[in-house]
C-alpha cells in the first residue's frame, strides 16, 4: 500500500500490507499525506511528521501518536521536497519571469486557502496523543473518548462538539481552543487556558483544576 502526498501524489511511504491497520510508522515523514478515510486502528505514529496531512474520516482507535507533529505544513511544503521541482522553478525564474509571476500568484492563493489539519469527525477513541502538536487543528465533532492528550499543544484548536468523555487533557495547552458544545467528562487538571478559550456551557475549568494564564510566550 502506498501513502501519497495529498497534492503532488508523490509516494511518501510504502507499506507491505493491504491496509495501514497496526502498521509501524513511528518517526515516518508523512508531511502533507492523504490519509482520508484510512484504517489507522492500532497504528504506531509516534514522533511521526504529519504536518499538513489530511485525516478526515480516518479511524484511529488505539493509535499511538505520542510526540507526533500534526500542525500546518510550513510554506511551500506542498512541493513535497522535490529537488527536480526546485530545479524547474529556478529555471523558470531565469528564463520566463512572466510565467514565474503567474506561478507565484497561484502559489499564494494555495497558501492562503490551505486549511489547518483536518481531523473533523475522525475517530480517535483511545488514541495516544501525549505531547502531540495539534495547534490550530480541526477536531470538531471528533471522537476522542479516553484519548490521551496529556501535555498536548491544542492552542487555537477547534474542538467544537468533540466527544472528550474520559479523555486525559492534564497539562494540555488549551489557550485559544474552542470546546463549545463538546462532551466533557475529561480530566483538565493543570491544563492551561486563557480568556479566548471557549468552554461548553456550564463547565467551570478552574473547579476542575485547569490554570488560567494571562499570556504565554510565543513558541520558537
Amino acid at each position: 500500500m502506498e501513502i501519497k502526498h495529498r497534492i503532488t501524489a508523490q509516494v511518501l511511504r510504502r507499506v507491505e500490507a493491504e491496509t495501514l491497520r497496526g502498521a509501524d510508522l513511528a518517526g515516518a515523514r508523512l508531511s502533507g499525506a492523504n490519509l482520508d478515510n484510512a484504517d489507522l486502528n492500532d497504528v504506531n505514529l509516534e514522533k511521526a511528521d504529519l504536518r499538513g496531512a489530511s485525516l478526515e474520516g480516518a479511524v484511529l482507535d488505539g493509535a499511538r501518536l505520542a510526540g507526533a507533529s500534526l500542525r500546518l505544513s510550513p510554506p511551500l511544503a506542498f512541493i513535497g521536497g522535490s529537488i527536480p521541482f526546485l530545479a524547474m522553478l529556478i529555471l523558470t525564474i531565469l528564463t520566463h519571469p512572466t510565467l514565474f509571476q503567474g506561478f507565484l500568484y497561484v502559489t499564494v492563493l494555495m497558501l492562503i486557502s490551505q486549511p489547518l489539519l483536518q481531523l473533523g469527525c475522525t475517530d480517535l477513541t483511545g488514541a495516544d496523543l501525549t505531547g502531540a502538536d495539534l495547534r490550530g487543528a480541526d477536531l470538531s465533532s471528533a471522537l476522542l473518548r479516553k484519548a490521551k492528550l496529556r501535555r498536548a499543544d491544542l492552542r487555537g484548536a477547534d474542538l467544537r462538539s468533540a466527544n472528550l468523555a474520559g479523555a486525559d487533557l492534564r497539562a494540555a495547552d488549551l489557550v485559544g481552543a474552542d470546546l463549545t458544545g463538546a462532551v466533557m467528562g475529561m480530566s483538565v487538571a493543570d491544563a492551561r487556558y486563557d480568556e479566548t478559550t471557549r468552554w461548553p456551557e456550564g463547565f467551570d475549568p478552574q473547579a476542575q483544576g485547569a490554570i488560567r494564564v494571562a499570556e504565554l510566550p510565543d513558541s520558537p
